[in-house]
């Protein structure tokens, strides 16, 4: 199934891009093995970011104003024609992200952007925070190419959920991706694979096994967890209570996940 994907998704390149991407994989590649002292390549890759917006106050991302000055200099959109520059100047590109500090969905174009970079045959991926995921939004995320949604689900408790994500209602988002997800399945697509991101705190690391085991309820297939990266002062001390740990997790942790690998199967694992 894996071979047949990359066969589909190198015919769909070069029906769209010619043989000049494939030439550009093979200088990347290179490129790896040789470590020039230029590289041989354009990028593959890019993270686009389309808005500052967003429509909450996580408590592991600091309000903007404070870091950077007025809502007036920060809270932008990314004009659709210069977005569009972007790809001109990136004529290689295989894969871009569109994401930054805001919720992508806020963007009023976000829709005619994911059109147009899916005309070109290049993947899509993007975080959301799943407040925005209405019936029609769904349907045309599915319709229009996405391949890759990843949602941030940072508690599997109602309050410590909206404690972390503040101004999100935790019963509103679970509904609207088990919604997303019954989509999906009824088009008989692939894609979009739909990934839970959860970003570990001393908020919420005690409920990573029943995150887990909401995710998997909630229909979804794969799941990312990481570390929190602080990024301001005030932050801080959430980084030292994961560096009393160094890199492992501790042992009461680790006797739960390998509990739910047992309960879930390779799900888990």
């Amino acid at each position: 199934m894996k071979i047949q994907k990359k066969m589909n998704r190198g015919l769909k390149l070069l029906h769209k891009r010619g043989f000049a991407t494939f030439r550009n994989t093979a200088l990347t590649r290179l490129s790896l093995k040789m470590k020039p002292a230029r590289c041989l390549n354009w990028p593959s890759f890019a993270q686009i970011e389309i808005t500052t917006y967003c429509n909450l106050r996580c408590s592991t991302c600091k309000e903007f104003t404070d870091q950077f000055g007025s809502e007036a200099e920060i809270l932008k959109h990314l004009d659709f024609g210069k977005f569009k520059k972007i790809f001109e100047r990136l004529p290689y590109l295989k894969r871009v992200r569109l994401n930054g500090v805001g919720e992508p969905l806020l963007h009023p174009e976000f829709l005619e952007m994911i059109q147009f970079v899916n005309s070109k045959g290049i993947e899509i991926e993007f975080f959301s925070n799943g407040t925005m995921f209405r019936e029609e939004v769904s349907q045309e995320l599915i319709k229009y190419g996405v391949n890759t949604i990843f949602f941030s689900i940072d508690g599997a408790e109602r309050d410590t959920f909206e404690r972390i994500r503040k101004g999100a209602k935790f019963d509103e988002v679970m509904q609207n991706i088990r919604r997303f997800v019954e989509l999906k399945k009824k088009s008989g697509l692939e894609t979009p694979d739909a990934v839970a991101i959860t970003t570990l705190s001393k908020d919420n690391i005690s409920e990573v096994p029943a995150i887990v085991e909401l995710v998997h309820s909630l229909g979804l297939k794969k799941m990312m967890i990481k570390r929190m990266i602080p990024w301001v002062e005030e932050l801080e001390g959430m980084q030292k209570f994961f560096d009393q740990f160094g890199y492992n997790m501790p042992e009461e942790f680790v006797e739960e996940q390998q509990e739910l690998k047992r309960r879930l199967g390779h799900w888990a694992g």
